[in-house]
């Protein structure tokens, strides 16, 4: 578990001495979830930020007809719940869904805002750290909205896939399955599939499995 937090953005900065102390002090606790089990359900209120041991997960929201929105990824080492944990007695606007069988590792939130009583001078870099985290994630949620706001379904995913992490210059990688990136663009899986169909038609891009190859940059 260690080296994986090690890579936890919350942690950046500290010496592997320092995280150990960290976690001998604060004794997070961990848990395991498997594919679709509910790790946050909206409505409830939370007061612990999670990390991603293993695994994969899905934050999402639930219209009223019972379809899914996806609103963010989350992969290894990525944290959750941050935003939520410090609002205290809002509950929260979202769910956060298991992907796959994925193992989390959850602080209270007050284990990062009140520090200790040794007063340990890493408590303060894991504070910068909490924000520099919020303000990525107030980025990421911006990017969405830019995704969201395009008219045509085209043009939506033209606009993820932009974000996307890039193998090569000219070559994406999706996290989602066809159903959860039609679910991401808020879009009908049949509409997106034509679309798609029409735009490795028209020489725009190739589709191998979740590999998304430009083919005219």
């Amino acid at each position: 578990m260690i080296h994986i937090l090690r890579k936890c953005s919350l942690f950046a900065g500290l010496s592997p001495q320092e995280l150990d102390h960290f976690i001998a002090c604060k004794k997070p606790v961990v848990k395991t979830y498997y594919s679709r089990d509910i790790i946050f359900a909206e409505d409830s209120y939370i007061k612990e930020i999670g990390v991603i041991i293993t695994g994969e997960a899905l934050i999402s929201k639930t219209d009223f007809y019972g379809n899914e929105n996806i609103i963010l990824h989350l992969k290894e080492a990525d944290s959750f719940g941050e935003a939520i944990a410090l609002a205290q007695h809002e509950p929260s606007r979202v769910n956060v869904i298991a992907k796959t069988q994925t193992v989390i590792a959850f602080f209270d939130i007050s284990q990062f805002i009140t520090g200790c009583q040794m007063f340990c001078s890493y408590h303060q870099k894991i504070n910068e750290n909490l924000l520099q985290v919020l303000a990525k994630k107030l980025i990421e949620l911006h990017k969405k909205v830019d995704t969201l706001s395009k008219r045509s379904i085209r043009d939506k995913l033209l606009e993820y896939l932009n974000y996307c992490p890039k193998v090569e210059s000219n070559i994406a990688l999706i996290p989602f399955s066809r159903q959860e990136l039609a679910n991401y663009l808020n879009v009908d899986r049949s509409a997106l599939a034509r679309e798609m169909k029409s735009m490795i038609d028209d020489e725009i891009i190739k589709v191998e499995g979740k590999r998304i190859i430009f083919l005219n940059l």
